[in-house]
């Protein structure tokens, strides 16, 4: 009895040790598929990376850009502005001018009235 003790006690480690191959088995697919799957992942992930890398790149270069165009944008009003300041410095000295102009007709035609008036008076 105890050798079929013996072989029945083997049988069923042996059975035992079956099914544990069998699972570790199971187990190290799930593991190769799930590395596969993370691999996958990873990729996606290094794609999805990448893009925002452009996508920043991309960016830079507008903020740079648009920098660059506000830059010169405000050069151009500084020139406009200076433009503008000498046309009124201009505007101003020829109303200066045409106000002295009007002013010495004023005093013209004021002697010329009251040499008018003089003349009438003595005649």
């Amino acid at each position: 009895m105890d050798v079929e003790h013996t072989i029945q006690f083997l049988l069923e480690h042996q059975a035992q040790f079956a099914a544990d191959i069998q699972q570790l088995r199971s187990i190290t697919a799930n593991v190769v598929t799930l590395h596969a799957e993370l691999a996958k992942k990873q990729a996606d992930l290094a794609g999805v990376v990448r893009e925002i890398a452009e996508i920043q790149r991309e960016a830079e270069q507008e903020r740079q850009a648009a920098e660059q165009e506000n830059r010169q944008a405000h050069l151009r009003n500084e020139e406009a502005h200076q433009r503008n300041e000498e046309a009124h410095q201009r505007y101003e000295e020829a109303h200066r001018e045409t106000e002295e102009r009007f002013n010495t007709l004023i005093q013209m035609m004021d002697e010329w009235i009251r040499e008018r008036r003089k003349n009438n008076r003595s005649e």
